[in-house]
């Protein structure tokens, strides 16, 4: 009797199968579609693309959506913890057996065909397998939708191969320069290569340059372009108030404080409104009423997550790039009590403007913790501490997570608040600890 490989040998193939580091492209997730019986073709899609904010504004579409009754799936990267929390339908996270049995399919077809898929791509084939497997709208029901995070970019994405009833742009800002350019511009005509023929887009970029990139995008393929502004604008009439007013051509909307953390929440979240507007003129049932509970019961782990319980009390948070950590820094700044300073546990992988990033959040930092993370793609410990220390931080390289929690709780008082950032992968070992 032949037993069925597990689920982390599985993971471990379809990493394994990566040969060449990351090369943008659509050919070899096409092709693999192409042999799994193109299962997209039957389903309806929200795309999301963008620097920051694209998982937050997933998360408020999601839960507006099923406070809708509208069946939601939902493919974002990376997983905090497990492989599964990337692949969910209605918050449920695929199961290990349907997540073997799809992923499965997905490598025997790649090993069959000779198709050398990456990773991202062979996982973004399984997600759309299982959201056609679970039987998710076919074309012209308004029962259910699937959301879908781009990876890197937007044009060369594997995520690019739908056709979306609506594409959404959050933030445009500077990361992975060394394949999605090295200007605004640049990555904004990346993450623009999302949008299709006469498709209904919506988009926060952030600044003119990248809004210019958008605009000459949709205008080329003539599509039908909302932006933050310009179409549809927010306002917040006391920043202690717990409601706020969301405003677009179709008139304004009293809206309760957003579930999620930091003032930087409400462009999110009204970008992920707009969109909403666009699918209930679109002929789906969205009432107000689930607009008004969805912006006020999400949830997105990793994100200014805070373990208040905690003493002292841990703030989680990913800021994996400059510009999430000068968003970090201006939250801070809002709740910073000039009595104490934070306690960082800091990984970052060799990618990023780590030096930015350090230069940005070390004034507010008292000592810091360093981990290394991500493997060969993560910078060692060692390495991390003594960027900090050339900053004038106290900096103490620890073997572990593990090692580094216990050592800022050790050094800690109960009025400090115990900071964790710079990487995703850091924030999911620190919230298996904390949990």
């Amino acid at each position: 009797m032949i037993h069925p490989l597990s689920l982390e040998t599985l993971l471990r193939q379809s990493q394994e199968h990566e040969t060449g580091g990351v090369v943008l492209g659509l050919s070899r997730v096409e092709q693999l579609l192409d042999a799994l019986g193109n299962p997209q073709q039957g389903l309806q899609f929200i795309h999301v693309a963008g620097t920051n904010g694209k998982g937050s504004v997933v998360a408020f579409l999601a839960a507006i959506l099923r406070k809708a009754n509208i069946k939601v799936g939902v493919y974002t990267s990376p997983h905090l913890i497990k492989f599964n929390e990337r692949i969910t339908v209605d918050q449920k996270q695929i199961a290990d057996k349907d997540l073997r049995d799809n992923l499965q399919k997905v490598l025997d077809v790649c090993r069959n065909e000779n198709i050398p898929a990456s990773f991202f791509e062979i996982t973004t084939a399984t997600a759309l397998l299982y959201f056609a497997n679970m039987g998710l709208a076919k074309n012209g029901d308004k029962s259910s939708i699937v959301i879908l995070e781009t990876g890197l970019g937007g044009r060369l994405d594997a995520t690019n191969v739908v056709d979306p009833l609506l594409c959404l742009i959050t933030s445009i800002a500077h990361d992975h320069e060394n394949f999605l350019g090295s200007n605004l511009n640049q990555i904004a005509k990346e993450k623009a290569g999302i949008i299709k023929p006469g498709v209904h887009v919506v988009a926060a970029p952030g600044s003119l340059e990248a809004e210019k990139a958008i605009s000459d995008k949709a205008a080329q393929v003539a599509a039908n372009l909302e932006l933050m502004g310009r179409n549809f604008n927010f306002k917040i009439t006391q920043p202690t108030s717990n409601s706020w007013q969301f405003q677009d051509q179709k008139g304004q909307l009293s809206l309760p404080k957003p579930g999620l953390e930091g003032e930087h929440q409400y462009i999110n979240c009204a970008l992920a409104v707009a969109g909403i507007r666009i699918l209930a003129d679109m002929g789906w049932h969205i009432p107000s009423r689930a607009i008004s509970d969805g912006v006020n019961e999400v949830s997105w782990p990793g994100r200014l997550q805070w373990y208040k319980e905690k003493n002292p009390a841990i703030l989680l948070d990913g800021a994996h790039n400059l510009d999430a950590a000068r968003t970090l820094k201006q939250y801070l700044n809002s709740i910073y009590d000039k009595t104490h300073a934070f306690i960082l546990i800091f990984a970052a992988l060799k990618n990023k403007n780590v030096t930015g990033i350090i230069n940005t959040l070390s004034p507010m930092i008292h000592s810091v913790f360093t981990v290394g993370v991500g493997g060969e793609r993560g910078i060692d410990s060692a390495e991390l501490a003594k960027l900090w220390q050339d900053s004038g931080v106290l900096a103490t390289p620890c073997n572990s997570a593990k090692e580094a929690l216990a050592m800022a709780r050790s050094q800690s008082h109960p009025q400090q608040i115990i900071l964790v950032a710079g990487s995703l992968y850091l924030v999911g070992e620190i919230q298996t600890l904390v949990q």
